[in-house]
């Protein structure tokens, strides 16, 4: 996922540093990958502990 990523901060370290501008497509295609760098995360989330106790009531461990 991260290896999408480098063109992005690429394209954003040279509108920032060197004052270059993205197309409106480019701008588009940034953010579809930044919307599925995202979405891959999100989905990859590791699940709760089944089983596993919550707090006690009353906030009392």
């Amino acid at each position: 996922m991260l290896g999408m990523m480098s063109p992005v901060t690429a394209a954003l370290r040279g509108w920032i540093r060197l004052g270059q501008a993205l197309s409106p497509l480019q701008m588009a295609g940034a953010i579809v990958v930044l919307g599925s760098v995202g979405a891959g995360q999100w989905v990859n989330r590791p699940a709760p502990a089944a089983g596993r106790p919550g707090p006690a009531p009353g906030g009392r461990c």
